[in-house]
């Protein structure tokens, strides 16, 4: 069927629904979909633009930059401090502190987001204004405390352990300093790909505050009617649950700006938080206990003798992440509002309860920018230089634990004369088959405003039980 989306009797089209994705008459979004080659040959309106067009219409959308006046080289001071114990002789004890202190290290942040926001800004910094400028300073700093408590036994009856704990907590603005890899800009997709490639005015009503864009008027063709409903913001779809994102634990994330502050005005204290590698406690215990003779009489040392047993259990706590808002029009680095308890687990399917959770731009702040002759506030930009963020910590929730245990164990069979063994080894790399789960996937939306269905669910996990057999033979 086609339809007439006429806003206000201005810039009036007439666009197939047929070739629009999702069938809207007023617009439609191509996803991220618009980077395989089907999806950029086919025509999605009736001038004949294709996805190549579309695409190219928000492409290349950020300016990289360096902060010269902040590019000192970074550094990092270290201290640590043991003592040791020998309790016995075959046992000893070893208690330790070791910290790290990190100062002019890099971040990136969008530095340009002040005039990104407001258009007002548009005669003083000219294309500047609809551009992200990604710029790199050294300014973040970390911080690392760790107390280790270490045992370790040598040659007791065969038997050789060494166990340590160690409690920690590493604190930093951000855990590198790269730029983002596929940079996107609210005002760049909503304006290269809504209202220049689909004429589609809301970000007039968004930017500039004009009422009269905010609202469209569709008009059936076959029966006549007029309707009115809120103007869509046409937006590609940002859905990173296929991928089964973590934020951490089964690797960076390279195809969002998780690593780029929510708050560019602030970002040095609003971004403190625990680094991405942050394990509050960790445990690991390994052994090898050479078995002592088992055999009573010679006739059976060849099955009784030259066993070995050793293994290396591992225990810590989970890693930490961020539960991201958006993305809201393209901006994927606002965090959550947290309006009550929010509980974790390692339940695959909900790992996240959302019931105290509320989406950034959602909050009264957000909602209500203010209005005048040389600033026209949005929800990314309510106030001059306030940006609208979460106000959950970065890092603020902790993933499921770690539990690990690999064992071996392994037969020597003296042959062929004397100093030559065959052995025969078995490995179990997760003894156990323990589920060890890596973070749920965070992303609370994927529109900015509605749940995103696959939030806090579990979609990756560390190895299962596997089984490794080998022969040696040493002479």
């Amino acid at each position: 069927p086609l339809g007439s989306s006429r806003p206000n009797g201005l810039y009036g089209t007439l666009i197939d629904a047929a070739h629009c994705p999702v069938f809207n008459l007023a617009s439609c979004g191509l996803g991220t979909t618009i980077v395989q080659p089907a999806t950029q040959a086919s025509v999605y309106d009736f001038a004949g633009l294709t996805g190549a067009d579309y695409s190219a219409v928000p492409q290349p959308f950020a300016i990289y930059g360096r902060d010269t006046d902040h590019s000192d080289a970074p550094y990092t001071r270290q201290i640590s401090a043991t003592i040791q114990q020998q309790l016995t002789d075959k046992l000893t004890m070893e208690v330790g502190y070791v910290g790290n202190d990190g100062t002019n290290l890099p971040v990136v942040y969008n530095s340009n987001l002040a005039n990104e926001a407001n258009f007002l800004r548009n005669g003083v910094d000219g294309n500047l204004s609809l551009f992200p400028i990604y710029t790199m300073t050294n300014q973040g700093g970390s911080s690392y405390h760790s107390m280790m408590l270490r045992l370790r036994a040598n040659d007791w009856h065969g038997l050789r352990v060494n166990g340590t704990y160690n409690y920690s907590k590493s604190i930093d603005n951000a855990s590198n300093g790269i730029f983002p890899a596929l940079p996107v800009s609210m005002p760049n997709l909503s304006i290269g790909y809504g209202l220049i490639g689909q004429f589609n005015l809301i970000p007039l009503c968004l930017f500039e505050g004009i009422q009269q864009f905010c609202s469209i008027s569709l008009t059936n063709l076959a029966t006549g009617q007029t309707t009115t409903e809120a103007n869509p913001l046409t937006l590609p779809t940002i859905n990173f649950s296929p991928g089964a994102v973590t934020t951490t634990g089964a690797g960076q994330v390279i195809n969002s700006r998780y690593t780029i502050p929510q708050d560019p005005f602030n970002f040095l204290r609003d971004d403190r938080g625990r680094s991405d590698f942050d394990q509050q406690q960790r445990v690991v215990i390994d052994y090898t206990w050479d078995v002592p003779s088992l055999s009573k009489n010679h006739g059976w040392s060849k099955w009784l003798d030259y066993w070995q047993l050793s293994g290396v259990f591992t225990a810590s706590s989970g890693q930490p992440f961020s539960i991201f808002a958006g993305p809201i029009a393209g901006e994927v680095t606002q965090r959550v509002n947290v309006t009550g308890a929010v509980s974790v687990s390692d339940s695959p399917n909900g790992a996240i309860s959302s019931s105290g959770l509320q989406l950034a731009s959602h909050s009264a702040v957000c909602q209500n920018p203010i209005k005048s002759s040389s600033f026209l506030g949005n929800f990314l930009q309510p106030f001059p230089g306030t940006a609208c963020t979460g106000d959950s910590g970065r890092n603020g929730f902790t993933g499921p634990d770690y539990v690990n245990m690999n064992f071996a164990v392994q037969k020597g069979f003296p042959v062929f004369g004397e100093g030559r063994m065959l052995t025969f080894r078995t490995e179990f790399y997760n003894l156990f088959d323990r589920n060890n789960f890596f973070n749920p996937i965070s992303a609370f939306s994927l529109d900015g405003q509605t749940r995103n269905p696959d939030f806090g669910k579990i979609k990756s996990a560390h190895e299962p039980r596997q089984i490794q057999f080998a022969v040696r033979f040493t002479w």
